[in-house]
């Protein structure tokens, strides 16, 4: 019975060992796993951050790209100088102005940010007054440099007795040379 019972404590300190060797085998694995599950823990946070970030920068980045877009839009180019060119021509045949632009000067002085430009104008003067205030209410910013009226006398055989003429220089400020 003795050896039964030897036998017994043996088996029973044996499990007993077994078991916390188990337990301390588990709890460093739980440690383990929970620093690794906090890592990853704030590996995500921090990821999540950066995406909130990137999100509310990328919002930024569309409002000032409108806002950008806006402002360029009062600028004049290279590219839309013929357009603007086009333009003063519909809207002075709408009038009843003929006009042509005599010169066109790119840079003056080494300045890249104005146009010079040269035109004449020919027509009545209440014409060639709207003429001039369309030009001034013009959405780029310009300068009237210039400004030569005169009242020219024709051919009384063409119908019409007199008309006025006018030289007209006029600097583009808001134009980018690009």
């Amino acid at each position: 019975m003795k050896k039964n019972n030897l036998k017994s404590l043996i088996f029973g300190v044996l499990f007993l060992l077994i078991s916390i060797g188990t337990l301390f085998f588990l709890l460093r694995q739980i440690k383990n796993y929970k620093t690794s599950f906090m890592e990853l823990s704030l590996e995500l946070k921090n990821k999540e951050e950066r995406s909130n970030e990137i999100k509310s920068l990328n919002k930024v980045i569309t409002e000032i790209g409108e806002d950008i877009s806006i402002l360029e839009s009062h600028f004049l180019n290279n590219s839309e100088v013929s357009n603007f060119f086009d333009d003063l021509e519909k809207k002075a045949k709408i009038l009843g102005v003929k006009n042509e632009v005599v010169s066109v000067n790119k840079n003056p002085e080494n300045d890249k940010t104005s146009l010079i430009l040269v035109m004449s104008a020919n027509g009545e003067f209440e014409d060639l007054k709207k003429f001039l205030l369309l030009l001034e209410n013009s959405k780029y910013e310009i300068e009237i440099t210039n400004l030569d009226l005169n009242k020219e006398f024709a051919d009384p055989s063409s119908g019409v007795t007199s008309f006025w003429k006018a030289n007209i220089g006029i600097k583009v400020i808001s134009f980018i040379d690009n």
